[in-house]
């Protein structure tokens, strides 16, 4: 089914993206943002035995993207204050 091969790609391109967020903050990405994603109006996959098959890919994106995060802040370097008040890692 088209939709699903669709909604896979778009869901797999905003985890992309988040990732790159987390791990590169300061990086200048593309000028568009994505600021809302609407799938409510692409139709879920017939075959499916689940009514909102496009729900739970999405659920299950945003649940890897926030155990990507946490991992991220586990590993990431504590920044600490030095006596003049400057950030230094």
């Amino acid at each position: 089914h088209p939709y699903k091969d669709c909604i896979k790609a778009v869901i797999q391109a905003v985890v992309q993206q988040l990732r790159q967020e987390l791990e590169e903050p300061g990086r200048q990405s593309s000028r568009c943002r994505l600021c809302m994603l609407d799938m409510t109006g692409i139709p879920d996959d017939p075959d499916e035995r689940h009514f909102y098959s496009s729900t739970k890919a999405l659920a299950m994106a945003c649940v890897e993207v926030s155990k990507h995060q946490q991992e991220f802040q586990m590993h990431r370097p504590k920044r600490h204050k030095g006596c003049s008040g400057a950030t230094t890692d």
